[in-house]
């Protein structure tokens, strides 16, 4: 479950957002503008993906997600607890910052943890966003920038910059066309490669193949739609791209390791005991 979720909001946009959970669900493939970091406090061992790459993650490492980075997880590990720290980097405000570009992975030192602890008591000192919780805020958030700038060495650029704005565009077209047919012709033609090449990029940016990637899709949409609406099983398929409401069920036993229907009950069961 979430213990804990704070915000730090300016002009109704959410700046800086730190969330500490103990209840961390499968994380499809995906993308954002804002930077991600992940601090585990506890872990037995998780797999994280970015941009193809399989990061192996242990008790107090901390995982770096760059804007613009395509990540996921599917294993958090047992007894995990971590802090999730979500950064817009656009309104920091610091063009140094702005285009800062960090290594994925890193050993949590004292200073890490202790910048993390500062940050968790700012936010919960401060009820109510103003100046003196502004600075402090971007103080300590300055200060983990910089600690992990240091330890990366010189920033360096994005030299596949092109490849990975076109792998983002195809991500976002999957993800807004999931009710039609999607094949791998379709989605080469729209990068100009042929089916095989558009195979082995897509793979090696993602980390999953094209038509896992989509069926990963399908049934995350499918998990929401079973939560937030009460949509029938059969519309949700159809919804969702599934050709039939059995091989829609069928995936996601599979996937979820339960049936829709049972997916649903449960849902509602936790949201009833969260009121």
């Amino acid at each position: 479950m979430i213990k804990a979720n704070y915000k730090w909001m300016s002009d109704e946009d959410t700046v800086i957002q730190l969330v500490i959970t103990d209840s961390l669900s499968e994380l499809s493939m995906h993308w954002q503008e804002d930077m991600e970091i992940m601090y585990f406090y506890r872990t037995s061992g998780c797999n994280y993906i970015i941009n193809g790459n399989t990061i192996h993650l242990s008790e107090k490492n901390l995982v770096v997600v760059n804007p613009g980075e395509i990540h996921g997880c599917s294993d958090w590990g047992e007894n995990c607890v971590a802090m999730c720290l979500m950064i817009d980097t656009k309104k920091l405000h610091t063009p140094s910052f702005i285009n800062l570009f960090l290594q994925n992975k890193y050993e949590a030192n004292s200073e890490i943890t202790k910048i993390f602890e500062s940050l968790k008591a700012v936010f919960e000192k401060h009820t109510a966003i103003s100046v003196s919780a502004e600075c402090e805020i971007m103080s300590v958030i300055y200060r983990l920038l910089s600690v992990l700038a240091e330890i990366s060495g010189t920033n360096h650029n994005k030299s596949d910059t092109a490849r990975k704005i076109e792998i983002k565009k195809i991500v976002r077209f999957i993800s807004d066309n999931l009710e039609d047919k999607l094949t791998l012709s379709t989605l080469a033609s729209k990068m100009n490669l042929s089916c095989d090449r558009f195979y082995h990029v897509f793979k090696e940016y993602v980390g999953v193949s094209p038509s896992q990637y989509i069926l990963l899709e399908r049934i995350s949409k499918a998990s929401r739609l079973l939560s937030d609406t009460n949509l029938s099983i059969t519309q949700i398929a159809q919804m969702c791209g599934f050709c039939t409401s059995s091989y829609f069920s069928d995936k996601f036993k599979e996937y979820i390791k339960m049936s829709p229907t049972k997916y649903r009950k449960k849902q509602k069961q936790q949201k009833l005991g969260m009121l």
